[in-house]
């Protein structure tokens, strides 16, 4: 199955890739049947999911933040494109390409991290500056902090 972009999905497609998810909720409907409802995301855009008939195990098995493989079916629901998930499962970090996830290319990243850097060390009082210190000398939590897809909405 080839791989699609969340722009470029269309109603009544079938989808079986992998995507960044969020806002992870397990809810009840009418009829008190439990439902997987979560946002997938890639570097294109995000689109609202449904998994019908789930339940707490399977839920747990997946958090905010995590690579999930989605084997699905597209829908046109109140005029958005939203996707019904039949099969999901996590998807180690290592086994993904970030670049189908980043929204800025590699140069804006270093870019903005060498502004942040710069701001930051020009804190002088000595507690917070020996906050940011902490932070700045750490090599991977930095490099991961930089890479972390974001937005408005997952910050205010």
């Amino acid at each position: 199955m080839s791989h699609h972009f969340i722009k470029q999905l269309t109603a009544e497609q079938s989808v079986d890739q992998v995507f960044l998810a969020s806002e992870k909720q397990l809810r009840s409907n009418r009829q008190g049947n439990l439902y997987l409802q979560l946002r997938l995301s890639d570097r294109s855009g995000s689109v609202d999911a449904r998994m019908w008939n789930a339940n707490e195990e399977k839920a747990a098995l997946i958090s905010d933040g995590d690579y999930v493989r989605v084997k699905g079916t597209t829908q046109l629901f109140q005029g958005a494109i939203q996707l019904i998930i039949k099969h999901i499962s996590k998807v180690a970090a290592t086994e993904v390409d970030e670049a189908d996830f980043r929204l800025l290319p590699e140069s804006d990243i270093e870019k903005l991290r060498g502004q942040l850097v710069a701001n930051l060390q020009s804190i002088q009082e000595e507690n917070l500056r020996a906050v940011v210190d902490a932070y700045l000398g750490d090599e991977v939590f930095m490099d991961k902090f930089c890479r972390a897809p974001a937005g408005v909405k997952n910050h205010h």
